[in-house]
């Protein structure tokens, strides 16, 4: 009840042209708008804080530049529009495996987020989180429904995605140790779903850009660099340039230097 007041106190104040505000300091446009929208001050009542304050408010990515997991958090973070702290991780060094981090992530894996003392680890997780607190909706569900067929493409990610077409990248880039022959058949069975997904829609979740999205994106797209061509996916390649389309999208990471 004390947030909702605070939001009410906050909206009348911007309603009214004032300055002032019963948290932190509003900055412009708020403070001069004569109309605030009725989805801002529910926005601002669930969340305590006026939006403004809101966006304020430092996020921290433990990132590790040329994971495309780090990367989904980072393209994430851009979309939204949040500014926020990035820790690169030396992994070469141990970083992750350093105490201090280990009480933030003890997984000792990279991404990991920090949101004023809310620690989230895996990159699916994060882009739930980030989506459901920040996306106002738009980027993840709020049905049961909605939020099965998002969660359903974030599993797909982390399991069938990752074992498929990024491991086969990673090992085929020298990354990694392995045989890619026995993880090019699961990438290729990943393309062949999301052709099928994609052929008769445009996003992957109720027609429109969501945190499934985001999640499936970074190693399809970059799967050629794994020896995984893309020229017989016609709807993944115009997917693709939806994505590199919205506003606030940043460029996937370049691949590293293939070692001999």
């Amino acid at each position: 009840m004390a947030a909702i007041a605070q939001a009410l106190d906050w909206t009348r104040n911007a309603n009214t042209g004032k300055a002032e505000s019963a948290g932190a300091g509003l900055r412009e446009p708020y403070a001069t708008n004569p109309i605030v929208p009725l989805d801002t001050i529910r926005a601002a009542a669930l969340n305590g804080l006026p939006q403004s304050a809101a966006e304020t408010a430092m996020l921290k990515l433990y990132d590790l530049e040329r994971s495309g997991n780090c990367y989904k958090a980072r393209l994430m973070l851009s979309l939204l529009g949040l500014k926020y702290e990035k820790v690169p991780m030396d992994l070469a060094s141990g970083a992750h495996k350093a105490p201090d981090y280990l009480e933030i992530n003890p997984l000792g894996s990279v991404p990991a987020l920090d949101d004023n003392g809310v620690l989230i680890r895996d990159s699916a997780a994060i882009l739930a989180y980030l989506g459901a607190k920040y996306g106002q909706g738009k980027w993840y569900p709020k049905s049961p429904k909605g939020i099965g067929k998002v969660q359903q493409w974030l599993s797909l990610s982390t399991n069938e995605v990752f074992h498929g077409l990024a491991l086969t990248r990673a090992i085929r880039l020298g990354i990694r140790q392995g045989d890619a022959s026995q993880h090019e058949p699961t990438g290729r069975k990943v393309l062949d779903l999301l052709k099928s997904r994609l052929e008769n829609d445009e996003w992957l979740v109720a027609g429109k850009p969501s945190v499934a999205d985001i999640a499936v994106y970074p190693y399809v797209a970059m799967a050629p660099q794994g020896g995984i061509a893309l020229d017989n996916y016609l709807p993944l390649r115009k997917w693709m340039r939806r994505i590199e389309g919205l506003e606030g999208y940043i460029p996937l990471p370049a691949p590293p230097p293939k070692k001999a």
